[in-house]
Parts: structure tokens; C-alpha cells; sequence
């Protein structure tokens, strides 16, 4: 109900549809605020989502998961001009409160920091994505090929496709 609702823009009637619920002994969950906040997010009310993120834990007793991370990090960096200076400091957040990154972390990160042109950063994130045992996908690969291209470093980006696309025709041999 909560995303028909979202789907629909009828943000309002979501929001009071979860403060009912609460009120009926039908606590909303996780997943209903990741829902709802992804339904924000995509129709560009970040803040709205913000506040709603916040007050899930504070208010509901619902501790936000990499889900509901990772919906509003999408929103910072795909839907509110590109926001990376707030998606960063959120992702610190993620750090600070113990939640790991997941491949849609690192994913949106990596594209992110692509957009921002911070190379560098690129190649730590994904060295970190690495460690903690997290194969990166065609999606990262695309991000960092776009990344380097976007940059000025096209011939970087080719070689990096080209070892990438050896790695990966390896892999599947094996």
C-alpha cells in the first residue's frame, strides 16, 4: 500500500497510513520505511526522505539497514543534482554506525566518486570492495570505464575494460 501510495505521489496519505499503523499495534518495519523513503526519494523529496529516515529509529524503534542506506545514497547521488558532498558524509555515517556496504554500496559510490571525477578514491573504494570480499559486477565495471572516460583518461578505461574482460573470461573457465 505504502509504494501505491509513494507511486502515486500521495505522500501524505503514506506518512499518515504508517502513523495508523503505529497507533493500531501494527508497528511499521524496515522494510516499510525503505519503501516509503525509496518512494521519497525517487520522486526527488529527499529531505522528506531524511527526516523520515531519522524519525524511523527515533520515533518507530526501527534501526535503518544497508536498504535504507542505500536508497537515500541513490538519492543523494541520482536525484538531488548530484549531491556528492552529502552522499559522502552519509556514507561516513554508514561507517560510523557499523552498517557494511554491500555491492550496491560500493556500486553507487563508486559511480558517484566517477561523477566527481575522484579517481583516486575510485581505485581505493574498489581496492576496499575487494578486501572485504565483494566481486565487483558489470555495473562496477561500467562505472569505472565511464569514470576514466568522463575524466580524460580514455586509454586508462580501455586498458581497465580489457583486463577486466580477460579476468572475467578466465573466471567463467575455470
Amino acid at each position: 500500500m505504502i509504494d501505491a501510495l509513494c507511486s502515486n505521489s500521495m505522500f501524505d496519505r503514506a506518512y499518515d497510513l504508517i502513523e495508523t499503523m503505529a497507533k493500531n499495534k501494527c508497528p511499521p518495519n524496515t522494510v516499510t520505511f525503505n519503501v516509503f523513503i525509496k518512494g521519497l526519494c525517487v520522486k526527488g523529496k529527499l529531505d522528506w526522505a531524511i527526516e523520515l529516515f531519522d524519525e524511523m529509529d527515533n520515533k518507530h524503534g526501527c534501526v535503518p539497514n544497508v536498504t535504507t542506506y542505500n536508497e537515500v545514497l541513490d538519492g543523494f547521488m541520482f536525484k538531488e543534482d548530484k549531491n556528492s558532498r552529502r552522499a559522502f558524509e552519509f556514507v561516513s555515517e554508514m561507517g560510523k554506525k557499523g552498517v557494511r556496504f554491500n555491492l550496491v554500496t560500493y556500486n553507487t559510490v563508486i559511480h558517484g566518486l566517477c561523477m566527481c571525477g575522484k579517481i583516486e578514491e575510485v581505485r581505493r573504494c574498489l581496492g576496499r570492495m575487494i578486501v572485504e570480499g565483494i566481486k565487483p559486477d558489470q555495473f562496477t565495471f561500467n562505472a569505472l570505464v565511464y569514470g576514466y572516460a568522463k575524466n580524460g583518461m580514455v586509454e586508462k578505461g580501455m586498458a581497465f575494460h580489457e583486463d577486466s574482460s580477460a579476468h572475467n573470461n578466465k573466471s567463467s573457465d575455470g
